[in-house]
């Protein structure tokens, strides 16, 4: 089903009335999914009244926002990645915001005073980034491949990001251009099971099952990390997680969430002034709201878990916890500051190891390197629906009939 704007001023919502599948064939669609989805479209993000909840922009365009009511107000447009800019307008007009917004996702905030509305503006780029060398013509071969079925040696029962170091040297060395993984998108440590790459939590951050533990200098210098290394009972659980059949991500996920609980006790234990620390704390600067958000989620969904609660899907939880911006998750954050830290830490080691895979794979002289494949959605009930609200109709689902790829 595909969406048309008719009028580029005032940009009323349609839904058309025919599709067209993989083999050519029309089909109506049917009035009444059109009624209930126009239903929704009208009353989706009433709330702004007078702002839209979201307005998208390609970089290097005029930005323009329109506005309802009357008066006077102030607004503050807040960067994405940090700073802000501040302005005035009168109701009934447009707003037009600075030249050369930078890509990413940017909050407006409208405000008369106590009042507050908000519009998520998204600057996205002019086309996909595509490398030069393919513009040129030149012809590539490279690998694809399922991270997770990836087995070695030192694996814990599932391939990780030292695995696919090992596939990078491997690849470079006959001679190929690249390497293309399935999503890597961050998925459910509370809910090891839920494990499709294309249902993920959120797709702006990593499924830490992939961390390869035994690269952590932490777990490496760590005493108590090494001892519960050496015990018999931990080498005979991941011999058996390795010579599975199928990936035990329950089993897997436990033991990496172990081990990497004890390389956070070590962490912590380091200088203020260690080169790691002030990483993390770039990294976590660097992330922002997104990441606290993501790291949150996780840290709640664990807690919801051992409280025996409904856990697997934000809309399933007690209501107190599905407000973001509420007093039941303020105080959550507050009283599990430590919890959610972890969390952040986790996904830092993530993603410096996917990091070192792709610079190394540079380094080897791999034209392209790696490549990532993307989720088309995220899961109704992870972080990322959780944290962007205005950004999903939730009372929808849009699919798409079986086409030759899915037969």
């Amino acid at each position: 089903m595909s969406f048309k704007v008719d009028n580029p001023k005032s940009a009323p919502v349609g839904v058309a009335d025919t599709y067209t599948d993989a083999y050519g064939k029309t089909h109506l669609v049917d009035v009444a999914v059109k009624k209930q989805l126009l239903t929704m479209m009208a009353t989706s993000g009433c709330e702004n009244a007078l702002l839209p909840s979201v307005q998208i922009f390609r970089q290097g365009k005029a930005v323009l926002i329109p506005l309802s009511g009357d008066g006077e107000f102030g607004w503050t447009l807040m960067y994405e990645n940090g700073g802000q800019v501040q302005g005035n307008v009168t109701g009934g007009s447009e707003l037009l915001l600075p030249d050369a917004l930078p890509l990413g996702y940017h909050e407006l905030i409208l405000m008369r005073g106590e009042q507050r509305w908000t519009c998520r503006v998204i600057v996205a780029p002019q086309r996909g980034y595509e490398p030069e060398s393919l513009t040129q013509g030149k012809r590539w071969w490279g690998v694809n491949v399922q991270l997770y079925t990836l087995r070695s040696q030192d694996n814990w029962g599932i391939g990780d990001f030292g695995d696919l170091r090992q596939l990078v040297e491997q690849v470079a060395r006959r001679g190929g251009a690249f390497i293309g993984v399935n999503p890597l998108h961050a998925l459910y440590p509370a809910d090891p099971e839920a494990a499709s790459p294309y249902s993920p939590s959120s797709r702006h951050w990593l499924n830490i099952i992939y961390i390869n533990v035994n690269r952590i200098d932490d777990f490496q210098q760590s005493k108590e990390a090494q001892a519960w290394w050496r015990q018999d009972d931990t080498q005979r659980q991941l011999a058996a997680l390795r010579a599975g059949r199928w990936v035990d991500y329950s089993g897997v996920m436990a033991q990496k969430l172990a081990a990497l609980r004890l390389a956070y006790d070590f962490f912590k234990t380091r200088s203020v002034l260690d080169p790691r620390v002030s990483a993390f704390r770039q990294f976590v600067v660097n992330g922002g709201q997104s990441l606290q958000r993501q790291a949150t989620f996780d840290a709640l969904q664990t807690w919801l878990k051992r409280q025996v609660e409904n856990y697997g899907d934000w809309q399933q939880w007690p209501k107190r916890y599905h407000d973001v911006h509420g007093d039941t998750v303020k105080a959550f954050c507050q009283e599990n500051e430590h919890e959610i830290t972890f969390y952040c830490w986790l996904q830092w080691v993530a993603s410096e190891q996917l990091a070192e895979c792709f610079a190394h794979s540079k380094q080897l002289g791999m034209p392209i390197g790696l490549y990532r494949d993307m989720a088309v959605g995220v899961a109704q009930g992870g972080a990322e629906t959780w944290d962007e609200r205005r950004l999903y109709c939730l009372e929808a689902a849009i699919g798409a009939p079986p086409d030759p790829l899915g037969l």
